[in-house]
């Protein structure tokens, strides 16, 4: 089982995994999902397994 580090501030990204406890997709940003806001011209990206809309900064798999 590999261990992953999250970001710190300054690092980019290099995957995202979804915050909900019962999902945890893994990925990178190109697989989200972009959607329009409701009442909204805004949109935002969300994980394509569940719909949330919160993500982990993923830097790197530790073996």
């Amino acid at each position: 089982m590999s261990k992953m580090r999250f970001v710190r501030y300054g690092e980019k990204p290099t995957a995202y995994q979804c915050t909900k406890k019962t999902c945890k997709w893994e990925g990178p940003f190109d697989e989200q999902v972009k959607v329009r806001k409701r009442r909204s011209c805004d949109s935002e990206y969300v994980c394509p397994n569940c719909g949330h809309n919160e993500f982990y900064g993923i830097v790197e798999n530790i073996d």
